[in-house]
């Protein structure tokens, strides 16, 4: 399975050494620009065929894009394309413009390895 992971640097550089010891293929990208750059070069190529699943934190450090608004901007393009958001709100707190977005399951922060390895395991059985 090939996942690309948009998240600051350092968790990333932490995704991508976790899950490549478990045998996924990872892509990092660490701003939303680097991330849309990409879907716009696969655009010739199912992007299915390229990324089985997205990592996408819910509030990129220095980022003008929430990973709500590049959910729905992925959605677009790739209805069906499976994500998991990384979230550090508090449970209760409303997750504005998230109900539209299907296909999308909520890691809250601060998760385990374990939590995360589950959360694909999950997508990869829905598949």
């Amino acid at each position: 399975m090939r996942i690309g992971v948009l998240d600051g640097p350092d968790m990333g550089r932490i995704l991508r050494y976790g899950l490549t010891l478990v045998g996924y293929t990872v892509d990092i990208f660490s701003t939303a620009e680097s991330f849309f750059l990409f879907l716009a070069s696969e655009a010739e190529v199912a992007f299915s065929t390229c990324c089985d699943l997205i990592i996408v934190d819910a509030l990129l450090p220095a980022e003008r894009y929430s990973g709500g608004e590049i959910l729905h901007e992925v959605r677009k393009k790739y209805p069906t394309l499976p994500a998991l958001l990384l979230l550090s709100v508090p449970p209760g707190i409303p997750l504005v413009g998230m109900k539209e977005l299907s296909n999308v399951q909520i890691v809250q922060k601060p998760f385990t390895f374990a939590t995360l390895l589950t959360a694909i395991q999950t997508v990869e059985a829905s598949k």
